[in-house]
């Protein structure tokens, strides 16, 4: 509650006393809440070492306790804090393993959204490849999912589009002409934003 309010040291504080308390009693899943919500308020003031410290540390907790729906969304989490560090490969595993697990655990819209993270990832990373790969995935995932417009990972402009085609047959005609006029000028975006992305990969070596 503190934390939604803005005070974050302040929540930071308490999480702290219920981890003490917690490890007093013996409840491990406490435990494990507990250091993953400080990992979650030491990212909010990106104090990411400290972050990264305690989600791990809440990971590898519920692992051994074998409580697989908390995990993946401390996954998510550290991947995040490990994005904003450039650790790509420690972030990109992180991704992975949540994304294995809901899947696991046949949950198709987590999944999908996890893997739309991923995406951006790998697109921000040069593997741009990889990032279509994964995004035609989070794709089919969401549609097998039933997922609404609002649940995709694009633009909001892009969504706007998808509402109005939505409305009945005059406008979807209308998008639908347009999308045609337009692919062309998207292709050629396209194909230049790979390049960029393949010529500039040797410079940041």
């Amino acid at each position: 509650a503190y934390q939604s309010l803005g005070q974050v040291e302040r929540a930071i504080d308490l999480h702290q006393q219920s981890l003490k308390i917690k490890r007093e009693i013996g409840d491990r899943q406490g435990e494990a809440l507990s250091l993953g919500n400080m990992g979650d308020s030491f990212a909010s003031l990106q104090r990411y070492p400290e972050a990264i410290e305690h989600l791990e540390a809440a990971i590898s907790r519920f692992e051994v306790l074998q409580i697989a729906h908390r995990t993946p969304y401390y996954l998510d989490r550290l991947a995040a804090v490990q994005s904003h560090l450039k650790q790509y490969d420690s972030a990109i595993e992180a991704y992975q393993k949540a994304i294995a697990i809901r899947l696991d655990r046949d949950e198709k819209k987590a999944a999908a959204k996890t893997m739309q993270l991923l995406q951006q990832l790998l697109n921000a990373s040069g593997r741009v490849q990889e990032g279509w790969a994964i995004g035609q995935q989070a794709g089919q995932l969401l549609i097998e999912s039933g997922a609404a417009i609002d649940d995709w990972m694009i633009p909001q402009w892009q969504k706007k589009i998808a509402h109005f085609a939505k409305r009945g047959t005059g406008q979807f005609l209308l998008c639908f002409l347009l999308g045609l006029l337009a692919f062309p000028f998207f292709v050629v975006w396209f194909v230049a934003l790979l390049l960029f992305r393949l010529l500039r990969r040797p410079f940041l070596r």
